[in-house]
């Protein structure tokens, strides 16, 4: 015979059955989605530029291991000169920042990369007295000391806007524009140690129009892909490529990569570890800046047709483009929205043959504008920008673990109460994370610094107390186990209340 007793226990057991299968499923969602699934959290700024005198324009490369090296320009009192500082993995700070560039001339438009040893190699511009000379000095890994600066480029005419990339094996090739004459074409040299020695630069673009803007990507194997923009017959500029297949020593002729018949700008290129590219650039539809892309499964010797990846309607701008070594590729750039500039991404998961529909990073109601990507492992993914917060320009990231399929909250990096711009990210192979930008304290620019751990799928590293309003995946697993306990000692209580002794 059954009681009002025995009925009420068993219904209070299913009720609590459900519950308690009802939060495990809560959470373990929690625990799994890719917005909560990425970087575990970034670390207070900390500044890496003396104050005193203006610094900006700060560039970072990390190596496999999480060590870091940042350049960026800085006025001497005289002239602006390019500084450095070294962030070693595990280490409790930055470096103290040492000159690179020799003092009295200006120094600018530095950039820099590491090879898979930590070997760091850093481009700049300097005027020599009469014109401006590509140069380039290298860290050796572990060492403190940059060498005495190096002059890439041939004197005699001007030489700008250099770039720099440094694969796993120790090669690294530099590109830059350089006048000769009548016009600006495309120079390169490629180092096999690591930047100790550089080869005769070589023309990479025809000499019949200017070409402008070089961007270069190398892999393990020498596999190097530049791409730049040139004036083309009717007028408009084209994005074209070249390749080469021995650490930028020689480089194939140039392939035009976008159509000629409106303008196409501000290309960018990412490699896989198998030679397969992805560049992105801006072109103009008639109306409007639309981002595109076109793909090489044969490491730049031929091109798909482009394809669109930003919507029309409205302008967008400044892409960016990363790939990793299993052909995941994230684009990210701004476009206006009919109120502000938001940045938007899309991602490919077969090296640029297909792309996901654009999704939106940044909060709408206020201006976010030039972003930058980062990646690592295989799929995921961290973006970096700057947006107005209503008084001041504010540096802000979001991350990815699926490939840029999904993005988590954005997260404030620099501090309020003055302008923070041009963020720059970059992400060692055990998954540490980056970012570097300059900010306007009441008397000069400064650069600053945050580091953020490996969580999911990073490999290694330190995971670091979550800034963002989500949890990581660590820390969800936490709260179920604390959660599962508490409602497992609340429902034991509340049933020897009501007078059941066990629940068993």
């Amino acid at each position: 015979m059954t009681t009002a007793a025995g009925f009420s226990n068993r219904r209070l057991r299913r009720v609590f059955s459900g519950v308690t299968g009802a939060l495990v499923i809560f959470l373990a969602v929690i625990a799994t989605s890719p917005a909560y699934a990425v970087f575990a959290g970034w670390s207070t700024p900390v500044n890496l530029s003396v104050s005193g005198r203006d610094a900006v324009d700060p560039q970072v490369a990390v190596d496999d291991s999480g060590n870091a090296v940042a350049v960026w320009r800085r006025f001497d009192g005289s002239n602006t000169v390019i500084q450095s500082s070294r962030l070693t993995a595990g280490g409790v700070g930055w470096s103290t920042p040492v000159d690179l560039s020799v003092a009295g001339e200006d120094a600018d438009l530095q950039q820099v990369s590491m090879d898979g040893s930590g070997n760091a190699v850093a481009v700049w511009q300097r005027f020599d007295g009469s014109n401006t000379v590509i140069q380039s000095s290298r860290l050796a890994a572990g060492g403190v000391n940059w060498s005495t600066p190096e002059n890439l480029s041939l004197p005699g005419q001007y030489a700008y806007n250099p770039h720099v990339a440094a694969d796993g094996s120790g090669n690294a090739v530099a590109i830059w524009q350089r006048y000769d004459g009548d016009h600006y074409v495309i120079q390169s040299s490629g180092s096999s140690d690591s930047g100790m020695s550089w080869s005769t630069p070589e023309t990479l673009s025809a000499s019949d129009q200017s070409a402008d803007n070089p961007r270069v990507a190398i892999i393990d194997s020498g596999i190097a892909v530049a791409v730049w923009w040139q004036a083309a017959e009717l007028g408009n500029q084209i994005v074209q490529s070249s390749r080469s297949t021995d650490g930028g020593i020689t480089w194939l002729s140039p392939v035009g990569l976008s159509a000629s018949d409106q303008h196409a700008i501000e290309p960018q290129v990412g490699l896989d570890a198998s030679g397969n590219a992805v560049v992105v650039w801006r072109r103009s539809n008639g109306s409007n800046n639309i981002v595109q892309s076109s793909r090489s499964a044969d490491g730049g010797v031929s091109w798909s047709t482009p394809v669109n990846l930003s919507a029309s309607g409205q302008d967008a701008d400044h892409p960016q483009v990363a790939v990793d070594g299993s052909g995941n590729a994230v684009a990210v750039w701004h476009r206006e929205n009919g109120s502000n500039t938001i940045v938007q991404s899309s991602r490919s998961a077969d090296v640029g043959v297909s792309w996901t529909t654009p999704v939106n990073l940044s909060v709408s109601g206020r201006s976010a504008l030039y972003p930058q990507v980062a990646v690592y492992g295989s799929g995921n993914a961290v973006a970096v920008w700057y947006r107005f917060d209503g008084r001041n320009n504010i540096v802000q990231s979001s991350g990815s673990s699926d490939g840029g399929a999904s993005w988590s909250t954005p997260v404030n990096l620099s501090a309020s109460g003055q302008f923070a711009e041009n963020p720059q990210v970059a992400v060692g192979g055990s998954g540490n994370a980056v970012a570097v930008w300059h900010r306007g304290p009441p008397n000069n620019n400064i650069v600053q610094s945050s580091f953020s751990g490996a969580s999911n799928g990073g490999g290694g590293g330190e995971e670091l107390a979550n800034t963002g309003p989500g949890v990581s995946v660590n820390d969800a697993t936490l709260v179920a186990s604390a959660g599962l306990l508490a409602l497992g000692l609340l429902t034991r209580v509340f049933m020897r209340r009501r007078g059941v002794a066990d629940l068993r």
